[in-house]
């Protein structure tokens, strides 16, 4: 029996790099983190509390306003690594006073002998507050880098980072118009192993709906460095950028993974008459002046590769 029986189990899992086993138990009281090691023999060894608060800042001059942001423990991934503690949780930051709310994904770490953070890394695809992330997957390689796969419908998301938090690539994944992802649905995320034991990419499986029939079923696809693997051609679109709001009234916005670089994006309407180009300050598209309707836009890197979404102005 665990201390504190007022509160209730999160997740249990192993310790890869130790042989030992964790508990992971959310606090009622004040929602902080707390990880009871146990050894082979169920004993006890260690415990170690994470406070939900990543920043506290208080405003007073012109406004008075409270600002925190805190670590969402209902869905977390823990990784033991070389003396620190790696976690991946859904994160908010909000304000009392102040009409301001964020939701995202964070992944921290800390030293496993203070408990103090050093270092963090944000996450926040969608500027919607409305929409809260869900975390699939939170793995490290043999080679020292780390996975993240989390979900902010309508799309997921794969980062790859080093063992500092450095972004390497970012792939978003959006389904077609023919698919709807239920946010609500299990997904499931997990490294893939090839037969030598090495890691050979991001394993992503869920269950959505066509909307022509309204019949459901899996869809599953791989990611790696190389690009994307799937199962079923189309199954999902895998981008190397997010672009939102879709749709959306006046500006577009774009948000591009760091191991690419964008040439230039052009708007064509539906007649495919050429309505926009721009090759200059590309994470920002003025459409106001455009009529409302649906239009195909079309991303061109440097590297040659394109790509093409639908966008509706309304």
């Amino acid at each position: 029996m665990l201390p504190e029986s007022q509160n209730y189990i999160n997740t249990f899992a192993e310790f890869k790099s130790q042989p030992k086993q964790y508990y992971q138990w959310k606090c009622n009281q004040d929602d902080n983190l707390l990880l009871y090691v146990i050894d082979s023999s169920f004993v006890m060894a260690n415990y170690y509390v994470v406070n939900k608060v990543m920043e506290h800042t208080y405003y007073d001059e012109p406004y008075y306003a409270d600002v925190y942001e805190e670590l969402r423990f209902h869905n977390t991934f823990v990784i033991h690594n070389d003396g620190d503690l790696l976690i991946a949780a859904p994160y908010s930051k909000d304000s009392t006073w102040v009409d301001f709310h964020e939701n995202g994904m964070a992944v921290a770490l800390y030293d496993l002998r203070t408990m103090q953070r050093k270092a963090l890394m944000h996450f926040d695809d969608i500027s919607d507050p409305s929409i809260s992330s869900h975390c699939l997957c939170f793995e490290k390689s043999s080679d020292g880098n780390l996975y993240l796969v989390y979900k902010e419908a309508p799309s997921m998301s794969i980062v790859k980072m080093d063992h500092d938090l450095n972004v390497i690539w970012k792939r978003f994944c959006f389904e077609p118009g023919s698919l709807k992802v239920d946010p609500y649905a299990a997904h499931s995320s997990n490294l893939l192993y090839d037969a030598e034991g090495k890691e050979s990419g991001i394993y992503i499986a869920g269950y959505s709906s066509r909307l022509s029939d309204n019949k459901g079923g899996i869809f599953f696809f791989f990611v790696n460095d190389e690009g994307l693997t799937t199962v079923e051609e189309g199954a999902m679109e895998i981008r190397p950028y997010a672009f939102y709001p879709n749709p959306t009234h006046d500006r577009l916005c774009l948000q591009f993974s760091p191991d690419v670089q964008p040439k230039q994006i052009e708007l064509h309407d539906l007649q495919g008459r050429l309505v926009l180009t721009q090759r200059k300050g590309l994470e920002s598209i003025d459409i106001s002046h455009l009529p409302a309707g649906i239009y195909m836009m079309r991303v061109t890197m440097e590297d040659g590769k394109t790509f093409t979404d639908k966008v509706v102005k309304e």
